[in-house]
């Protein structure tokens, strides 16, 4: 066994997609994808009714005008490419050096036309100003369960001003059952291979990836920490690298939190899923 001592953030990157629940990302796309289109329509009117003075053409090139959503916290760019895909202009924004190459090369897959609609920043979402406000943000996957209390809160902050009058902010945030009874003091043990033949191969059986994840519940604080041990086959061996990294999540009464955003943003709607909650917000029009 050979310790690398190199942060281990590129495996975890490299793996990101393999930890997602697809069927509740399918949903929570669908559920977004509505009210972005309803959201649009809505816009498309009132500009049309703004408008009526206006030459025809003229009227239906604004309404044409594209939207612009920008996904923080994008990682792989699950949503990202996604929404790239139907058509909408999309910034990925993401910390993370690692997630940002794999968004990168994913968007290398997109016929030349669609690679137009994605643009991808690497940036900390908490400090970045877009030139242009944008119609939908997007924090999904637990982004903001990744934030300090002092971060939550300036998030929203940002937000408002990234966004439009009457735009979309989206996001979901872990369950507290999730994270104190599935996650609490347990360890799981996880092994995978996105290569399936190596599975029916008898002469290389074992596991591409085999990892350890070790969860630790702070009660008084309200913070869980993930300690990953990730063990990496190396190709054509039987031989592992052994890589470490550590998760801090911190989890926000869900019931409560329309006090941080209530001076900027109505909730419009939220939606359950097993792990996390979904909410829908919309940014008041007089800000």
């Amino acid at each position: 066994m050979k310790q690398n001592d190199t942060p281990s953030y590129h495996i975890l990157a490299k793996y990101y997609d393999e930890f997602q629940s697809y069927s509740d990302i399918k949903i929570m796309k669908d559920v977004i994808l509505d009210n972005i289109v309803q959201y649009q329509n809505l816009n498309a009117k009132n500009l049309q009714l703004k408008n009526r003075q206006q030459p025809q053409n003229n009227q239906q090139d604004q309404v044409n005008k594209q939207l612009k959503i920008a996904d923080l916290g994008c990682g792989t760019g699950i949503f990202s490419l996604d929404f790239a895909q139907h058509g909408y202009m999309v910034t990925a924004i993401d910390l993370s050096e690692q997630m940002i190459r794999i968004i990168k090369a994913k968007k290398l897959q997109l016929s030349s036309s669609l690679q137009d609609n994605l643009r991808i920043v690497q940036a900390d979402l908490n400090h970045y100003i877009f030139p242009d406000q944008q119609d939908v943000l997007l924090a999904l996957t637990d982004t903001l369960n990744h934030l300090d209390a002092e971060q939550f809160v300036n998030f929203f902050s940002m937000a408002n001003q990234n966004l439009r009058n009457g735009g979309l902010l989206i996001f979901d945030l872990l369950k507290l059952d999730y994270l104190l009874e599935e996650r609490g003091n347990r360890t799981f043990f996880v092994e995978f291979n996105p290569d399936a033949n190596n599975y029916l191969n008898p002469r290389n059986p074992c596991p591409a990836v085999s990892m350890i994840w070790e969860n630790e519940w702070f009660e008084d604080e309200r913070i869980a920490i993930s300690n990953l041990t990730f063990f990496e086959r190396v190709a054509n061996s039987d031989r592992y690298l052994r890589f470490t990294d550590q998760i801090i999540e911190y989890y926000y009464d869900l019931e409560n939190i329309e006090q941080i955003f209530c001076a900027d943003f109505c909730c419009i709607k939220t939606l359950d899923f097993p792990e996390r909650k979904l909410f829908i917000l919309k940014k008041f029009q007089d800000h």
